[in-house]
């Protein structure tokens, strides 16, 4: 699957996201231009340890420091470096945008926001880097609904 500047591309399949797409119609994209996603979420032969694992968020390559989009309004709980699982996610955001759903975004490499702040829908929050467990530059990017992680596209579905 691959971000096409406002278009995706899903198996060779392009979908216009104004027109073909449904679900909840409260997220943005999470990077600003077209970004290929390496890793999807659900289970996943783990690049560290070569294990099938769980993977619960889907990663978007991009370039270090590229900028990091909210993807609904909301208020910042978590603008930290100290994540409870090890530091596995290095710097990450987590945004509450009512209803029981939040998002995250990890590996950052600089976190322009801080916790108990609101942000805007598309608002920059923080930059793409490679801390934590990474393989790489990329944005790991999660949807919390009700307590539960769920897979984020199945907010951008066509």
């Amino acid at each position: 699957m691959t971000l096409l500047g406002g278009y995706v591309n899903i198996g060779g399949q392009i979908i216009e996201p104004d027109t073909d797409w449904v679900g909840t119609d409260i997220f943005a994209w999470p990077l600003p231009q077209s970004f290929t996603i390496t890793s999807p979420f659900g289970y996943r032969k783990d690049p560290f340890t070569g294990e099938v694992t769980y993977h619960s968020g889907t990663d978007i390559a991009a370039p270090a420091g590229t900028p990091i989009l909210a993807a609904a309004a909301g208020m910042v709980t978590i603008a930290n470096g100290a994540d409870p699982w090890g530091g596995s996610y290095g710097y990450y955001i987590k945004l509450d945008h009512g209803g029981g759903i939040e998002t995250l975004y990890a590996h950052c490499s600089a976190i322009t926001v801080t916790a108990g702040q609101r942000v805007r829908q598309g608002e920059v929050i923080g930059y793409v880097g490679t801390t934590g467990n990474s393989t790489g530059n990329h944005l790991h990017f999660e949807v919390w609904e009700n307590g539960k992680c769920k897979n984020a596209l199945d907010y951008y579905v066509c």
